[in-house]
C-alpha cells in the first residue's frame, strides 16, 4: 500500500503525518504518535503533499543466510499478536499480519545473532486462544525441540502469562528453553519493543548454550522475556509460572509474582541476579513428553464481592471446575454476624455444594502474597467446604492453567479420580513455591 507524507499548518499548529485519505472537504492524517486525527481543510494552510509516495508493503522476505556454527540454532514459531503486528494505515487499526519470515526479514540483524528457522502456528491475537492452540503449540515443541538450542514464540502480550503456564504444565522432561516474547508496540512503528525483546531472548538462549556447553546448569524451562524498564536498558526472563501483565501498554508490563525473576539482561546482555534454582542439568537421556490439554473443559473464574447472592454460585454447576479469586487471604462471605448478613449462610450451603462436585480452588485478588485460610471464620467455613489451595501462591492465571492441566490428565488416562488438596498441591512446578513465597516476605 502506497502512502503519501503531508505537512501543514492548522490553527497555527505544524502538522505533519501519513495522508490516509483526502476526502471533498478534509484530510485524515496519520501522525507519528500512531494516532490519526480529521482536519477540516478550511481550517489548513501551507499544506505540502510529498508526491513521492512511501510504501508501506512489508519488506521483502530475505534470502537464505548460511548458517554459523557457532551460533546458536533457534526455532521462532510465530503465533501472531502485536509483535507480529503492523498499523493498517487504510483504518488506523493494528492487527497482526506478519508471516515468521517477514518478521525475521524484518530484524536481519538477529541473523547475525543465531542460526533462525521460521515456523508458523497462527496469526492470532492472543485474546483468541483457546487450549486447541496450546495443543498446536505442545505438538511443535516437541516435533522440533531436539533440533534447537532454544524456540522463540512470538506471542501477543494480553494472555502470554496464560500460555507460558500452559506449556509448563504440558511439556514434561524439556531440555531447552522456551521463551514466549511480545511487543507492546506494532513492529513497524519506531517505539516498537518488538526488537529489543528479540534481542535479548536470543542472547539468552546463546548464553544458555554455553552452559550446556561447559555441562553447566542451565535454564530448561519455558521463560518470558520482556522489558524490565520503560527504556531500553535492562530486561527480564521471567519464569513460565506465575508472570502476569500487570499494565495494558507500558514495555515493562510484566513482573513475576511473590517469586524472583530468572534473570535480568542489560543493555550490554550481560546476565545478572540469576535464580539458580531454576538451572539445572540437561537430562537428554529422557524423552520429551507431552499431555495435551482437554479442549472440552470449561474452567470457570468466580470473583467474592460484597453483596454476593447464591445464585451467583449455583452457576458455576456449570464447569468442570472454578477458581475461586478471594478477598483479602482468599475469603468469600459466607458468615451472619447481623439480620442484614443472614443471606451470607445461603452462599455457604451453595458453595459446598458446588465443591462436592467440582473442584474448587481458591487464590487472592490482591496479585501479591498467598492463601491462609486458617485466620479467619469466612477462610475456615471455605475449608470446612471443601475448597481447594490453602498456603498457595500461585497467581489466580496460573491457577487456573494448572486446573485445566489437572483435569485434562484425568480425561486423558479416562480417570474420575477426584483432585485432593493433596493433588492440587502437587510439585508441578518444579521448585518449592511455599519456600520462596516465605522468603520473598
Amino acid at each position: 500500500m502506497e502512502i503519501k507524507e503531508i505537512s501543514l499548518t492548522f490553527k497555527n499548529s505544524q502538522i505533519t503525518g501519513f495522508l490516509l485519505q483526502e476526502k471533498e472537504n478534509e484530510y485524515v492524517v496519520k501522525l507519528s504518535s500512531g494516532y490519526q486525527i480529521q482536519l477540516l481543510k478550511k481550517n489548513c494552510s501551507n499544506v505540502k503533499i510529498d508526491s513521492s509516495s512511501l510504501d508501506l508493503k512489508s519488506s521483502s522476505i530475505s534470502k537464505e543466510i548460511k548458517k554459523n556454527s557457532k551460533l546458536p540454532n533457534i526455532a521462532i514459531f510465530h503465533t501472531g499478536g502485536t509483535i507480529a503486528s503492523k498499523v493498517d494505515y487504510a483504518t488506523g487499526a493494528v492487527s497482526s499480519h506478519f508471516t515468521p519470515e517477514e518478521l525475521i526479514s524484518q530484524f536481519e540483524e538477529l541473523n547475525t545473532k543465531a542460526n533462525l528457522q521460521a515456523f508458523m502456528i497462527g496469526n492470532l491475537m492472543s485474546e483468541d486462544l483457546r487450549f486447541g492452540h496450546y495443543n498446536k503449540m505442545l505438538n511443535a515443541i516437541k516435533e522440533h525441540a531436539s533440533s534447537f538450542d532454544g524456540i522463540i514464540i512470538s506471542h501477543g502480550t494480553d494472555t502470554m502469562h496464560y500460555t507460558s503456564s500452559a506449556l509448563h504444565y504440558g511439556l514434561e522432561n524439556l531440555n531447552i528453553p522456551v521463551l514466549l516474547i511480545g511487543a507492546q508496540r506494532s513492529s513497524d512503528r519506531a517505539s516498537s519493543d518488538a526488537f529489543s525483546n528479540l534481542e535479548a531472548g536470543i542472547e539468552f538462549i546463546s548464553y544458555n548454550k554455553k552452559l550446556r556447553e561447559e555441562n553447566k546448569p542451565s535454564f530448561n524451562r519455558v521463560g518470558i522475556c520482556m522489558h524490565k524498564t520503560i527504556d531500553d536498558n535492562e530486561f527480564l526472563i521471567l519464569d513460565g509460572i506465575n508472570a502476569k501483565k500487570m499494565h495494558s501498554s507500558r514495555r515493562d508490563a510484566f513482573k513475576q509474582i511473590n517469586f524472583k525473576p530468572v534473570c535480568t539482561i542489560t543493555s550490554t546482555f550481560n546476565i545478572v541476579d540469576i535464580r539458580k534454582e531454576l538451572f539445572t542439568i540437561s537430562n537428554s537421556s529422557k524423552q520429551l513428553e507431552i499431555t495435551m490439554y482437554n479442549e472440552n473443559l470449561k474452567i470457570g473464574f468466580f470473583t467474592a464481592h460484597p453483596h454476593l447472592h447464591k445464585e451467583e454460585i449455583e452457576a458455576l454447576s456449570l464447569y468442570d471446575g472454578v477458581i475461586l479469586s478471594g478477598t483479602g487471604l482468599g475469603h468469600i462471605g459466607l458468615s451472619e454476624f447481623d439480620e442484614i448478613s443472614k443471606q451470607n449462610l445461603e452462599n455457604y450451603d451453595a458453595i459446598k455444594k458446588i465443591a462436592y462436585k467440582i473442584p474448587v480452588c481458591v487464590g487472592v485478588q490482591s496479585v501479591y502474597g498467598k492463601v491462609n485460610i486458617n485466620v479467619y471464620s469466612s477462610g475456615i467455613r471455605l475449608l470446612e467446604a471443601g475448597v481447594l489451595g490453602n498456603f498457595s501462591a500461585l497467581t489466580i492465571e496460573t491457577q487456573f492453567i494448572k486446573l485445566a492441566h489437572l483435569l485434562s490428565k484425568n480425561s486423558n488416562s479416562n480417570s474420575n479420580s477426584k483432585i485432593t488438596n493433596e493433588v492440587w498441591a502437587s510439585n508441578l512446578e518444579g521448585f518449592n513455591t511455599q519456600k520462596l513465597v516465605d522468603n520473598e516476605e
